[in-house]
């Protein structure tokens, strides 16, 4: 007997008490299969779901750990910008081999490696790192920011108008 035949059978009174138990039997077995199918499928996404978390979640902590690890220090900020730095000033001066321009390079070099070493402060975060100018009105700007043992710094045109200050 199909769907079909024990609705119609249902609906017209006809349906016997054999025929209704038979039907139920059929419907609980189905039921029970549907059911501990639904149960394993949910087991199966449930742990699929924690796997894929918990593997996510390792990775997140694998790059935190690689970042922090990677993050530049003060002396690595410091010596970013002073590059950056005397590359502005031997542009700015020029590449003369004359002993003068050699001299005055080298002067101004060092003064500005006294000066950005006392004025350079870093701000180390978990993941990356900051570093700060300080001026004499107490005022500090940012410079650089390091993040995977790289420092980017600040670029020419900010230097050339820092120095005009």
């Amino acid at each position: 007997m199909d769907l079909a035949e024990y609705y119609r059978k249902k609906n017209l009174g006809t349906l016997t008490e054999d025929e209704r138990a038979k039907w139920n039997k059929k419907h609980e077995i189905a039921n029970d299969l549907l059911t501990s199918n639904n149960i394993n499928q949910n087991n199966h996404n449930l742990s699929h779901g924690k796997n894929s978390r918990r593997f996510f979640l390792i990775i997140f902590v694998l790059v935190l750990i690689l970042l922090g690890a990677t993050c530049p220090s003060q002396e690595e900020h410091q010596q970013a910008v002073n590059n950056a730095y005397h590359e502005y000033i031997a542009e700015e001066l020029g590449e003369e081999d004359d002993d003068v321009s050699l001299m005055g390079t080298a002067l101004v070099s060092n003064i500005l490696d006294f000066i950005l070493s006392d004025r350079i402060s870093v701000n180390k975060y978990l993941v990356f790192s900051v570093g700060k100018m300080q001026h004499l009105d107490g005022s500090s700007e940012i410079i650089s920011f390091g993040i995977l043992g790289h420092v980017f710094t600040i670029d020419k045109a900010d230097i050339k108008e820092r120095v005009k200050q």
